[in-house]
């Protein structure tokens, strides 16, 4: 049986939804999750669907995020770069918290889910504890060619992104419904499902 301790990215719901997976999967595997930490730009941000299925275990901290326009389509990348650099000693003690209750719960793995600060808080801990990150993100990373769209400022901040948090794991699963190989750093996996998905009968009928 092995202790985990997971370090969640809370912009957008698809690392959450990622995260509830994981649990449903290690539980039935026997396996516990000790702590819950997830990455937030505001307290009240967290949705209760994923409060509820971490009971008295699940913990926030400040991380970076980004400044979007009204139309929530893009991003003011001057704006995001410059809040975010005022803010780095708030994310500089977030990341020794983490580390700090990392060491102190001392579990067996470490999963993060393209969390930046955690990637940090990641680094120097125990060297028994096993590091392992999951993402979509990491196929892109293998996968160049699927990310050529978009201003090359924002490739180069999601590979700069990507290699930090490769920097601070043992292990990284790119999540893909695409068979590949993959790297000597990066192993392909497909995605996390939830239980009530995975149990589901198709029933054939007209749409």
């Amino acid at each position: 049986m092995a202790r985990c301790l997971f370090i969640v990215q809370g912009e957008g719901k698809g690392h959450m939804s990622q995260a509830l997976a994981l649990k449903e999967y290690l539980l039935e595997e026997g396996h516990t999750v000790e702590a819950v930490y997830l990455g937030i730009s505001n307290p009240d941000a967290v949705p209760a669907y994923f409060s509820e299925n971490f009971p008295g275990i699940l913990f926030t901290f400040r991380s970076p995020w980004f400044l979007r326009t009204p139309n929530r389509k893009g991003v003011y990348v001057g704006r995001t770069l410059m809040f975010n650099l005022l803010r780095s000693r708030i994310y500089i003690r977030e990341f020794k918290r983490i580390r700090s209750k990392i060491n102190t719960i001392r579990p067996d793995v470490v999963f993060n889910f393209y969390e930046m600060v955690g990637s940090l808080a990641m680094r120097k801990i125990d060297p028994g504890i096993k590091r392992i990150a999951l993402g979509h993100h990491f196929y892109l990373h293998l996968n160049r060619s699927l990310c050529k769209e978009g201003p090359a400022w924002h490739r180069y901040l999601l590979q700069m992104h990507t290699n930090l948090i490769i920097s601070s794991s043992d292990k990284v699963l790119a999540l893909s419904f695409r068979e590949e190989q993959g790297s000597s750093d990066i192993q392909v996996v497909p995605p996390l499902v939830r239980r009530e998905f995975r149990e589901m009968i198709h029933t054939p009928g007209k749409r």
